[in-house]
């Protein structure tokens, strides 16, 4: 072994030895991480919801099923472009109820407020699409939906045409959720409002956060953000009073302080 091929191996040695210490920081110091669900755990207590339903889960996909429902029949009689086209499936309310149980049962995400957030989003509409381009159940941006599903989840063989899925579209949603409500929480020095997150997930975490110490929330928000929170909070209101039959009436809007 010569020489110059001796210091070759040693500076190759070096180089792996400082890639894998580069690797092994920005894994366990990411602070993304920290948001990083622990799919082997997900998935065992979703698994579990379905094959060992609790009677609160029961409950859930029960008042989903009733809201959803509601919603149908009143938009058809409203004569409402929003109008449902095409229901969710079994499997997919199964999958919907079951991701939501499990991200309460882990990170102690409000059922009530998620469920309105969908409902202000999309009435349940699983092929909803806005003219800003947000998309499915959940109406996630692509970008958003491809930065949680590769930074947070780490699901890096997702593709883009997958945010349909009500399972990857709502699980993507759900954790956007609970990034948010952490940002909110780390930054305010507190719990965020269902109004607050409501905003945040319209708008952005970053920029929710700016609109509130600017003291100006209703001057800084635009009026899109501000009616999202505030069917958020009307609907929110009525299940967790167990008034799943609800319905937003967008003549009635007003921009409120409360």
């Amino acid at each position: 072994m010569t020489k110059k091929f001796k210091i070759i191996l040693i500076i190759l040695l070096i180089l792996i030895t400082i890639s894998n210490s580069l690797l092994f920081y920005l894994y366990n110091f990411n602070p993304l991480n920290q948001f990083k669900t622990n799919e082997y755990q997900r998935n065992i207590v979703a698994k579990y919801n379905l094959l060992k339903p609790s009677s609160e889960y029961l409950f859930l996909i029960t008042a989903i099923k009733k809201i959803e429902k509601s919603l149908r029949i009143q938009l058809i009689r409203a004569n409402s472009s929003y109008a449902i086209k095409k229901r969710l499936t079994q499997k997919e309310f199964e999958d919907y109820a079951s991701l939501l149980y499990t991200y309460k049962q882990l990170y102690n995400i409000d059922l009530y407020a998620f469920i309105s957030n969908t409902v202000a989003e999309s009435f349940f509409n699983k092929k909803a699409y806005s003219s800003k381009g947000a998309i499915g159940l959940n109406q996630i941006m692509p970008r958003t939906y491809l930065w949680i599903q590769y930074h947070v989840l780490f699901h890096f063989k997702v593709k883009k045409s997958s945010i349909y899925n009500v399972y990857k579209n709502t699980e993507t949603a759900l954790m956007y959720w609970y990034y948010n409500t952490q940002l909110l929480s780390k930054d305010l020095d507190r719990p965020p409002t269902i109004k607050e997150l409501a905003y945040a997930y319209n708008l952005g975490g970053n920029a929710t956060i700016q609109a509130i110490k600017s003291k100006k929330l209703y001057d800084y928000l635009p009026r899109e953000t501000i009616k999202h929170g505030e069917k958020v909070l009307y609907y929110y209101t009525n299940y967790k009073n167990n008034n799943f039959n609800a319905f937003y009436n967008d003549s009635n809007f007003k921009i409120t302080n409360k």
